[in-house]
């Protein structure tokens, strides 16, 4: 995903960002963008990083690059009493 944030008026900043979204499966259709899929999951997720960025003066806006499918390994957990080994 890329950011653009308007600092001044011919000033122009470019911020590229990777987001885990761990609330929707990976499916084929996501790795197309010119699928239904990709475009539907992109908007949802520019309206959501747009309006994180609302309260910042100048404009902001964000673009969804791409989604791929990626595979996290942890062996985080929780003790009982919540204390993370």
């Amino acid at each position: 995903m890329t950011f653009a944030l308007h600092v001044a008026a011919n000033v122009v900043e470019f911020f590229r960002i990777t987001i885990n979204i761990t609330s929707t499966f990976y499916r084929q259709e996501l790795g197309d963008r010119s699928s239904a899929a990709f475009h539907e999951l992109a908007v949802a997720v520019k309206v959501e990083v747009e309006h994180v960025y609302q309260d910042i003066a100048g404009q902001q806006s964000a673009n969804v690059l791409q989604f791929r499918s990626v595979v996290i390994v942890s062996n985080n957990y929780t003790m009982p009493g919540g204390h993370n080994r």
